[in-house]
Protein backbone atom coordinates (compact mmCIF):
# COMPACT_ATOMS: atom_id res chain seq x y z
CA UNK A 1 0.00 0.00 0.00
CA UNK A 2 2.85 2.35 0.63
CA UNK A 3 3.42 2.35 -3.07
CA UNK A 4 0.16 5.00 -2.92
CA UNK A 5 1.47 7.58 -0.89
CA UNK A 6 3.13 9.37 -3.82
CA UNK A 7 0.20 9.53 -5.57
CA UNK A 8 -2.03 10.90 -2.29
CA UNK A 9 0.95 13.72 -2.45
CA UNK A 10 1.31 14.60 -5.79
CA UNK A 11 -1.70 16.99 -6.12
CA UNK A 12 -0.70 19.06 -3.18
CA UNK A 13 2.53 19.69 -4.52
CA UNK A 14 1.37 20.09 -8.08
CA UNK A 15 -1.63 22.55 -6.72
CA UNK A 16 1.25 24.74 -4.98
CA UNK A 17 3.34 24.09 -8.02
CA UNK A 18 0.76 25.42 -10.17
CA UNK A 19 -0.09 28.60 -7.57
CA UNK A 20 3.60 29.67 -7.68
CA UNK A 21 4.24 29.32 -11.56
CA UNK A 22 1.23 31.68 -12.02
CA UNK A 23 1.97 34.19 -9.06
CA UNK A 24 3.93 37.66 -9.91
CA UNK A 25 6.18 39.06 -7.34
CA UNK A 26 9.26 40.59 -6.76
CA UNK A 27 10.49 36.91 -6.26
CA UNK A 28 12.64 35.60 -9.48
CA UNK A 29 10.76 32.52 -10.84
CA UNK A 30 12.77 29.70 -9.85
CA UNK A 31 12.88 31.40 -5.69
CA UNK A 32 8.87 31.81 -6.43
CA UNK A 33 8.70 27.88 -7.41
CA UNK A 34 10.55 26.50 -4.69
CA UNK A 35 9.26 28.18 -2.43
CA UNK A 36 5.49 27.43 -3.90
CA UNK A 37 7.05 23.24 -3.78
CA UNK A 38 7.72 23.76 0.04
CA UNK A 39 4.58 24.86 1.06
CA UNK A 40 3.04 22.10 -0.78
CA UNK A 41 4.66 19.73 1.20
CA UNK A 42 3.98 21.53 4.59
CA UNK A 43 0.07 21.17 3.59
CA UNK A 44 1.09 17.49 3.06
CA UNK A 45 2.15 16.74 6.43
CA UNK A 46 -1.06 18.46 7.22
CA UNK A 47 -3.58 16.94 5.02
CA UNK A 48 -2.38 13.38 4.01
CA UNK A 49 -2.07 11.55 7.56
CA UNK A 50 -6.21 12.38 8.21
CA UNK A 51 -6.65 11.24 4.30
CA UNK A 52 -4.55 8.18 4.51
CA UNK A 53 -6.68 7.24 8.07
CA UNK A 54 -10.01 8.14 6.43
CA UNK A 55 -9.66 5.80 3.63
CA UNK A 56 -8.35 2.89 5.92
CA UNK A 57 -4.62 2.26 4.27
CA UNK A 58 -1.64 1.24 6.62
CA UNK A 59 1.35 2.88 5.38
CA UNK A 60 3.84 1.30 8.02
CA UNK A 61 7.15 -0.33 7.23
CA UNK A 62 5.95 -4.26 6.84
CA UNK A 63 9.49 -5.59 6.68
CA UNK A 64 12.42 -4.16 9.53
CA UNK A 65 16.33 -3.59 7.60
CA UNK A 66 17.38 -6.82 7.36
CA UNK A 67 14.04 -8.36 5.55
CA UNK A 68 12.07 -10.19 8.48
CA UNK A 69 8.95 -9.63 9.13
CA UNK A 70 8.43 -6.81 12.06
CA UNK A 71 5.64 -8.96 14.16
Amino acid sequence: MSILLPMLVLPFVLASWSIADRSSGRLPRPWRLAIGVMAGAGIVVFCVPPIVELLGFDLTADRSLYGESES
